[in-house]
């Protein structure tokens, strides 16, 4: 969805510059989301901060392949997050993702066991994720290039679905509660320094990965060796 999106707006008539707009709204969206979201797995748990962090893609998933309002498309593409971390790296920096497997795996050998594990999953999802999206070439006939998009997109909402119902199988340990009503002055301190770290990085990468395609979209058309996507 993070490489589709982009192409489905620039094909329902947004331009590059507006697109860029909306992608630099989702990127604050998601700074807002994983501040709340971390802060809600403090005081109530990371399974159920993962899980709510699920809700907003699952919902912007939806709208996308059911609306045609261009208002709804762009609202559905911010709240979702669409993007965030482009391709299933996502699910191993969810906000609460890190700290549920420290919580629950104590010993540093477990915890990277099930950080690698993650994480080569996370690759084959990431590939898998692009070999959905080649096939809207092949479903475009039949579709035409609007639909075969809506149904990638509906395809996306099954896949993030499934992730939530999986999420309820997680047992979490029990965490201490929370004394702070939000955090410390000397946690917010390093709070926002890592914010500002990752926001750097972050940014730039936010845009980048996901435009790309658009981008090089754009670019073979101006070359005259496709048409339209």
């Amino acid at each position: 969805m993070a490489l589709a999106s982009p192409l489905y707006l620039n094909l329902i008539g947004m331009d590059v510059a507006d697109i860029g707009i909306v992608y630099a709204g989702l990127i604050l969206f998601l700074v807002f989301m994983n501040f709340l979201l971390g802060m809600l797995g403090d005081r109530f748990g990371y399974k159920k901060a993962l899980m709510l962090g699920e809700v907003p893609p699952l919902l912007g998933s939806l709208l996308m392949w059911h609306s045609s309002s261009i208002y709804l498309i762009v609202l559905a593409v911010v709240i979702g997050g669409i993007g965030g971390i482009a391709g299933g790296f996502r699910c191993i920096f969810s906000a609460g993702m890190t700290a549920i497997i420290e919580s629950n795996y104590p010993e540093e050998q477990d915890r990277v066991k099930k950080m690698s594990t993650l994480m080569r999953y996370a690759a084959l999802g990431s590939v898998a994720g692009g070999v959905l999206l080649l096939s809207q070439t092949l479903i475009h006939t039949d579709l035409g290039d609007v639909g075969a998009y809506r149904m990638l997109f509906l395809i996306s909402a099954l896949f993030i679905f499934s992730s939530i119902v999986s999420l309820i199988f997680i047992k979490e340990k029990v965490r201490p509660s929370k004394t702070t009503k939000i955090m410390r002055s000397s946690s917010l301190s390093y709070t926002l320094r890592v914010i500002y770290l990752y926001a750097i990085n972050g940014f730039g990468l936010g845009l980048a990965i996901p435009l790309l395609p658009l981008f090089s979209s754009l670019r073979s058309i101006c070359m005259g060796t496709q048409q339209r996507p």
